[in-house]
């Protein structure tokens, strides 16, 4: 018990300011709608000409290398700031708690202040969207789709999201701790690149279990029992999810097993 409560105090011996975070990410919905808009404009019709703006091949690469370093380090801090409420919360109240009380997530020193610092980063991590365009490398559905709806997502509704952003952010900054260490590797070792598959699974799995959270709220509130989200953005939410498994899913099919079945094929020719 005396840990428990030990694990408890790390987050909350001064609290976040929730009301002003709350206000600085609502005065920027506005922009960031805006910004949104102008993103997919971007991808759809800037290709070839951001493509030819830089020409040296070696500093856009020692961009990509410091720009993916950045953000595993930082997804690794975010994870860090959240780790002890999390772990309070999951392994010391249980998954029930963890999934429908919001506790002191969004307004303890660390985990607050993570997840306002983890919302405001998925408008940087549009970035990683013109690093692409710059080098040249093609700019899938998958890729532009999820940047531009994860930052509606997260900046529309924030704090609103309640309970369920604890179990939505934490798997989200732990898969971009690997996913951006990834990027950041493969960008000066190709024998890295074998692992992306596994980065993939990542992804994956980030999914079916925030598609299992959502069903489970959804299910306590149907119930009439406590579960402390929003039950308007739960639809929201669900078919964010669920387009993110279908599509992940099917790029993981698409170039791990079908490729990999029709290299077989060829080899047996």
């Amino acid at each position: 018990m005396l840990f428990n409560n030990n694990v408890a105090a790390i987050n909350t011996t001064t609290g976040f300011d929730l009301v002003a975070g709350t206000a600085r990410i609502a005065s920027l919905r506005p922009y960031v709608f805006l910004l949104d808009v102008g993103y997919i404009f971007m991808v759809l019709f800037a290709k070839d000409k951001l493509s030819n703006l830089i020409k040296d091949k070696t500093l856009l690469r020692d961009i990509s290398l410091v720009w993916n370093s950045m953000n595993a380090l930082f997804s690794f801090f975010v994870v860090a700031l959240l780790l002890p409420e999390c772990i309070y919360a999951l392994f010391f109240r249980g998954w029930e708690y963890a999934v429908c009380t919001t506790g002191d997530f969004f307004t303890g020193r660390l985990s607050g202040f993570g997840m306002y610092i983890f919302t405001l980063s998925k408008i940087w991590e549009l970035f990683d969207t013109v690093l692409l365009m710059l080098r040249g490398r093609p700019v899938i559905f998958l890729h532009y789709y999820h940047h531009a709806l994860v930052l509606f997502q997260v900046i529309f509704t924030y704090p609103d999201t309640g309970s369920f952003a604890r179990l939505a952010t934490m798997m989200n900054a732990v898969v971009h701790s690997i996913m951006y260490s990834y990027f950041a590797l493969a960008t000066v070792s190709t024998s890295v690149r074998k692992y992306s598959k596994f980065v993939t699974v990542a992804q994956l799995l980030q999914f079916i279990i925030g598609c299992y959270g959502i069903l489970y709220a959804r299910g306590r509130i149907n119930r009439g029992e406590f579960c402390e989200t929003d039950s308007n953005q739960l639809p929201f939410h669900m078919f964010i999810y669920a387009s993110f498994l279908t599509i992940f899913a099917h790029f993981f099919y698409t170039s791990f097993t079908k490729s990999r079945a029709s290299s077989g094929k060829r080899k047996m020719k």
